[in-house]
């Protein structure tokens, strides 16, 4: 299995590549991608990467993932407040993300965090 630094379905080829691995592991360059998996499969079996998520279905993941994780924790403030770098890490890459980071790093609630991304939208 190899393992490390596969942030990409390139990143995945070269990794298999280089080490001959039958599998990798994914960790870090899942962290507000969980499309990576479906993008990597598809690169190694078709070549080709399928189109990446929109901004709009990026908040609805993130807001999703909120929502289970107040289902598991002790609270709504505790669900937000432990989501807080989950939230960035969907956030890479869209315009203005220092902006909307420094708004969820205040938020307290799920419909704070919801409105904030709303209004990015």
């Amino acid at each position: 299995v190899g393992n490390g630094d596969v942030f990409s379905p390139e990143d995945a080829q070269a990794l298999i590549e280089q080490t001959n691995c039958d599998h990798i592991a994914i960790g870090r360059g899942a962290r507000g991608n969980p499309w990576i998996f479906r993008q990597v499969k598809a690169w190694l079996r078709q070549g080709q990467i399928p189109t990446p998520p929109s901004p709009e279905e990026k908040m609805a993941t993130a807001l999703r993932h909120l929502e289970l994780k107040m289902a598991y924790a002790a609270g709504e403030e505790r669900a937000v407040m432990e989501m807080r770098p989950h939230l960035a890490w969907y956030l890479k890459g869209l315009p203005e993300a220092a902006k909307i980071r420094a708004r969820i790093n205040k938020a307290q609630t799920l419909s704070a965090v919801r409105e904030i991304f709303e209004s990015c939208l």
